[in-house]
């Protein structure tokens, strides 16, 4: 929890990391899983009975646990780049503050503080929220004039006016896949230097392996 001036708090509303799992011995694997729950069942202040293995869901992990609404344990998946099984733990936001009931809110600390020192983890994701219900802190008229003074254009808006209505002026409409239309600027321009025939627009999509996939901090406020 952190205090801002206003009096309101900024609270953690998603958070995500990744440890690694141990087992040297594969027929103690359910050992070394049940072990990991009973941990954590401890560290969220949870009854172990209460706790249930999910049977959906599951992606690339052999074991997935519902801890409580918002918290979900994730254990023995990807590979990592050290060749080690990985387990992985999510908190939405009704988990976050299903959380702080269980522990206080000034508990946080101590939580990061074990997920590092105990095991490890790596934090992949984290947003920060303003309590704010009433519109008083941040609104998108203070959002649009923050931007505005903060952020240098990289075009300025004469430019940016004279290629919209250029874009009007020679776009060629095209039906999208996903239901909305769409223009490009030299539609009608580009010819094959061979044939001469018209050229178009082709949009690939490239898979990403889970294990080649960089790990993120994102904060947003």
């Amino acid at each position: 929890m952190i205090e801002i001036k206003t009096g309101k708090e900024v609270l953690i509303d998603y958070f995500t990391c990744t440890f690694e799992f141990y087992s040297i011995d594969d027929e103690k694997e359910l050992e070394v899983v049940d072990e990991i729950v009973e941990t954590f069942s401890r560290i969220f202040k949870i009854p172990q009975e209460s706790i249930y293995e999910k049977e959906f869901g599951k992606g690339n992990y052999r074991y997935v646990y519902e801890l409580e609404e918002g918290i979900t344990l994730k254990i023995c998946g990807p590979l990592n780049s050290r060749g080690m099984h990985t387990n992985s733990l999510e908190m939405k936001g009704e988990g976050c503050r299903n959380f702080e009931r269980h522990n206080g809110k000034e508990n946080w600390y101590l939580f990061l503080l074990t997920m590092s020192a105990q095991f490890d983890a790596q934090c992949t994701h984290i947003d920060l929220t303003i309590d704010d219900y009433d519109g008083n802190i941040v609104s998108f008229d203070w959002l649009k004039d923050k931007l505005e003074r903060e952020m240098e254009a990289i075009i300025s808006e004469e430019i940016w006016n004279k290629t919209r209505i250029k874009r009007q002026e020679r776009g060629i409409l095209q039906e999208s896949r996903i239901g909305y239309v769409r223009t490009h600027l030299l539609s009608g321009l580009m010819r094959c230097p061979k044939c001469g025939g018209p050229m178009y627009a082709q949009k690939t999509l490239i898979p990403t392996s889970m294990e080649n996939t960089l790990n993120t901090l994102t904060i947003s406020v």
